[in-house]
């Protein structure tokens, strides 16, 4: 019951009791026994009044603990509630996470599977790159055995033979069960063996990286062989040497052939030495028949000296030809013929200024033996032009052709529209120097000569060319 409610029904009781206190007071003994109870009634009420205050205050101090408690209360709900949403939220969370488990679980054993194919794809690479391996080193075995021009072996660092391939057995004699477990040095002759230099070839290539060099080698039989040897140090993963490879070719019929080519250099040095020097004392003659013939009054002595002028120069042009060309031995014959009319031309000048010359002749070259006598024969039949078929300085043309056939057979055309020959001469039995030296270089070169005088005069000789042949 609230306090206010109970102070009013006090209160009333008071009044009531007052009421009948005045009306007993009237009676003195009544009025002493009432005051005395009123004073016990007053005593009690305070009595009361004190217990009513103190529960009054207790019933505050008990709403004040109920609403520190139902704050606590809504606290703690709050709190519960917060739980609850954080654990909804965990709720959730542990949903995910276990779903995310199960994804990684999947894909672990899709893993798994894919790691078990690519093992299986990776065992089978492996077995395959093994057996390629295999299949390689055997090729290679079978390539290094099978190498007939190098002698392909290894040794150990000691310089013992370990390997042995079948170019090593054919270079140097040697079965591989008579070879494998010797030292190298067997291979060397006795003044090498005494210089110690298998061994010092063995530590230079481990200084060096390799050993390369040309030099002699020593076959099971005792001969010897000029070699070209390259020996190389080898080592293992770990750097630590482990042997040596080596590996040698037979280079003697090289070495002859180099020889064989710088004795053909020199013989060809000798051999321009030889047309230069030739050709310089063909130009001193032809000097000194110049030189004669300026002392010379008679005009038949003139001429001979002049014509023999010209065939020395006909035959120093061709050594001074093959002294100046790359081939010593082949003549462009074309190019000479040009050059040896133009040099007649000087020589006969006072004779020629209406002839006109012209020259037919392909890509001909011929050796000296032929060069020489057809360069005399056109020498001798130009000067023949020059000197009869063109009198009194007539206008004319010289043709000079040179035509090879399928069967190496050569058709030499000298020809001239000039008066020709005269009817009366017989040109096989003429007493001409020049026409018997056409005849004779005709036989010189195992040839015909056929002559013609329809419109001017030609002389076609026809040959093969000749063959070198060794003097005796």
């Amino acid at each position: 019951m609230p306090a206010a409610s109970v102070e009013l029904d006090l209160r009333e009781a008071l009044d009531s009791m007052r009421e009948t206190a005045s009306k007993r007071m009237e009676d003195p003994l009544f009025a002493g026994q009432a005051n005395l109870a009123v004073l016990n009634i007053l005593e009690d009420f305070q009595n009361e009044k004190n217990d009513l205050q103190r529960s009054s205050r207790a019933m505050l101090n008990i709403l004040e603990d109920f609403g520190s408690e139902k704050q606590q209360t809504a606290q703690v709900n709050g709190a519960i509630l917060n739980i609850l949403e954080d654990f909804d939220g965990e709720k959730e969370f542990l949903v995910n996470a276990n779903q995310a488990v199960f994804n990684i679980l999947e894909d672990l054993e899709e893993a798994r599977a894919q790691t078990a194919a690519l093992n299986t794809q990776l065992e089978q690479r492996v077995l395959e790159r093994t057996a390629e391996l295999a299949r390689s080193e055997e090729r290679f075995r079978l390539l290094v055995e099978g190498v007939a021009d190098y002698a392909i072996f290894m040794l150990d660092p000691a310089g013992i033979v370990v390997t042995w391939n079948s170019g090593a057995e054919r270079m140097k004699g040697y079965r591989a069960e008579e070879i494998l477990g010797r030292h190298f040095s067997c291979f060397y002759s006795a003044e090498d063996l005494a210089r110690g230099k298998p061994q010092q070839e063995l530590q230079q290539s481990i200084r060096q990286g390799s050993f390369e060099e040309e030099g002699w080698r020593v076959c099971k039989n005792g001969s010897q062989f000029m070699a070209q040897v390259l020996i190389t140090p080898l080592f293992d993963e770990s750097d630590k040497h482990v042997g040596f490879s080596k590996v040698t070719r037979n280079i003697t019929e090289r070495k002859l052939a180099e020889v064989q080519a710088r004795e053909a250099l020199r013989r060809e040095m000798l051999l321009k030495e030889i047309h230069h020097r030739v050709k310089n004392n063909l130009q001193v003659i032809s000097s000194l028949l110049f030189l004669q013939s300026t002392n010379v009054t008679d005009e038949n002595t003139l001429q001979s000296l002049e014509e023999s002028q010209s065939r020395v120069k006909s035959i120093a042009l061709i050594h001074e030809k093959l002294y100046r060309s790359e081939d010593l031995e082949r003549l462009d014959f074309a190019e000479y013929v040009r050059d040896l009319v133009a040099d007649l031309l000087r020589t006969y000048r006072v004779h020629q200024e209406g002839a006109a010359f012209h020259t037919d002749i392909g890509d001909i070259h011929l050796g000296i033996d032929t060069a020489i006598p057809c360069g005399l024969i056109i020498t001798e039949l130009v000067t023949n032009a020059l000197k009869h078929a063109f009198p009194a300085g007539a206008p004319g043309d010289v043709w000079i052709t040179l035509k090879a056939s399928e069967t190496q057979t050569y058709v030499l055309t000298v020809r001239d529209n000039g008066v020709g020959l005269p009817a009366d001469v017989d040109w096989r039995r003429s007493k001409s120097l020049g026409l018997k030296l056409v005849t004779d270089l005709t036989k010189q070169l195992e040839g015909t000569i056929e002559v013609s005088v329809a419109a001017g005069t030609t002389f076609a000789v026809t040959f093969k060319e000749l063959k070198y042949k060794e003097r005796g």
